[in-house]
């Protein structure tokens, strides 16, 4: 938790607007971005010289944070971390110095446990009381960004809280704490939550850019229980790739309270837990044009100094998803396979598992994608698929290829949402790397728009999955089915046509 402190300017405004909007009476009109020059965020930009729709003027240094985890404490609900991923924390606005506030706007309050509970973490600021509403993730239903919201399931994982309420929090605490997400910058036709919506999208492009885990994997930087490593070596591996030096943080007992740092003076924390990566942004963050920046040279690091200090735990058994919308994988002895399809908004997750044979290690192709229908990903569903898949829909010409099936899986998934019992009836492997499957489906069918947008109908179709498996590799390695991928794919209705 970092403390809180506001400059002085800042502090007077807030006094009068942390009820309301950050700058009262912005005008909602004539914020056409395209038409103004992208001024750089710091320095910091006065507000009453240029649009502070189009230009960061509140909190021009942005920092990108991610956790590393090694439980939620909400496993049992299907609550867990992603694989092999830094799990993302959030999107913050700082003041160029490195000072901050929060909580600007309690118009838009989200956060079910306001932490601090004063706007200015202390006893004489202003109350931020708890939200008891919807909560936040299903702002995004409205907008239909189910896909969003899964994503979000994913990889913006809480600890000991609920997912959305954690989201509440980043938003309410930082979002109202940037000029640009202001609502009058969305115009008089403004949707409610719009801006909700663009700092969730927002957030993500950021943490889309910093790949942590993968960034320290390349220099033999791996989660481990028994290797230590040194500061130095997250520091320096993360400041080359990302162009700044990051806060890298850390937890745990402090290093000269543990038996290797008795009697010396290091008292760094000794578990390695988060990172920050610091930026100053031309014209609007949601854009993403940014310049990397160092942490503040007073505060670029808690953690242990000492060599070979640092632990880099893995995650906890159970932990972690087995892979993007990866969902309960039961390998039954009996040659049929039920599986229930989750809905769109809630994450069902799993750890690792071993299939020990050709049709366990369809089985779990299958399952991954019956959850793809559920989660509506378009990167998930493509990686199921050889690079020349095919899938035949009724009504329409077959879609071969990436690119094709791309687009008919975005028909279908911005069509329909299914909520369904999915059987896989039957898996015969002809050798040779070939196999198929019979399966069907049945449950509800819900339409998203054309003619019966808003009504649902009883769904019962069959499927055929003719499968191929392709050599092995390290996508197969870390998704489960052993390089198995869906090569043909035809389904029907099974309602009587006569």
């Amino acid at each position: 938790m970092r403390g809180t402190f506001t400059v002085a300017g800042a502090a007077v405004l807030l006094a009068s607007t942390a009820n309301a909007q950050l700058y009262p009476g912005l005008s909602k009109f004539n914020h056409t971005c395209q038409l103004q020059k992208p001024l750089l965020s710091c320095p910091a930009q006065n507000a009453s010289d240029v649009d502070s729709c189009c230009t960061e003027t509140f909190g021009g240094l942005v920092l990108s944070t991610q956790f590393w985890d090694t439980y939620t404490g909400l496993e049992s609900q299907g609550q867990v971390l992603p694989k092999d991923t830094w799990s993302l924390h959030g999107l913050w606005p700082d003041f160029c110095n490195g000072s901050y506030t929060q909580y600007c706007d309690l118009t838009r309050q989200y956060d079910p446990i306001p932490s601090p509970n004063t706007t200015n973490g202390l006893k004489n600021g202003t109350v931020v009381p708890p939200y008891n509403g919807p909560n936040i993730g299903t702002f995004l239903e409205p907008f239909g960004r189910y896909d969003l919201l899964e994503y979000m399931n994913t990889y913006w994982i809480a600890q000991n809280q609920d997912n959305p309420g954690f989201w509440g929090h980043e938003f309410s605490k930082h979002a109202t704490c940037f000029s640009t997400f202001n609502t009058p910058c969305y115009g008089p036709q403004y949707r409610q939550h719009e801006d909700v919506v663009d700092f969730f999208e927002t957030t993500i492009k950021y943490y889309q850019r910093f790949p942590t885990f993968k960034w320290l994997k390349a220099k033999k930087i791996v989660p481990s229980n028994s290797t230590t490593y040194s500061y130095t070596d997250f520091r320096n591996t993360l400041a080359k790739k990302h162009g700044g030096i990051p806060f890298i943080g850390c937890s745990g007992p402090r290093f000269n309270a543990t038996t290797a740092g008795k009697n010396t003076t290091d008292n760094g924390y000794t578990v390695l837990s988060e990172v920050w990566y610091y930026e100053h942004v031309y014209g609007r963050p949601q854009e993403g044009k940014t310049v990397p920046v160092d942490a503040s040279a007073t505060y670029q690091t808690n953690c242990a100094k000492t060599k070979g200090a640092i632990h880099y735990y893995q995650r906890t058994n159970g932990s972690e998803k087995f892979k993007l919308n990866s969902t309960p994988i039961y390998l039954l002895s009996s040659p049929t396979q039920k599986y229930v399809h989750p809905r769109a908004s809630t994450s069902q997750l799993t750890p690792s598992v071993s299939v020990p044979d050709d049709k366990a290690q369809i089985t779990v192709l299958l399952h991954r994608y019956g959850a793809v229908l559920a989660s509506h990903s378009i990167p998930e569903v493509l990686s199921i698929y050889t690079s020349d898949g095919v899938i035949m829909a009724p009504g329409y010409p077959p879609a071969a290829g990436q690119d094709a099936l791309e687009a008919a899986y975005k028909r279908i998934f911005s069509t329909i949402k299914l909520e369904i019992e999915f059987e896989i009836d039957e898996i015969v492997v002809m050798g040779e790397g070939w196999a198929f499957a019979r399966t069907t489906a049945e449950g509800t069918k819900y339409w998203l728009k054309g003619k019966n947008e808003g009504t649902q109908e009883v769904h019962r179709n069959q499927e055929l999955f003719v499968l191929k498996r392709e050599e092995r590799d390290e996508r197969a390695e870390r998704e489960g089915g052993e390089g198995w991928r869906i090569a043909r794919y035809a389904f029907s209705s099974m309602k009587p046509v006569v």
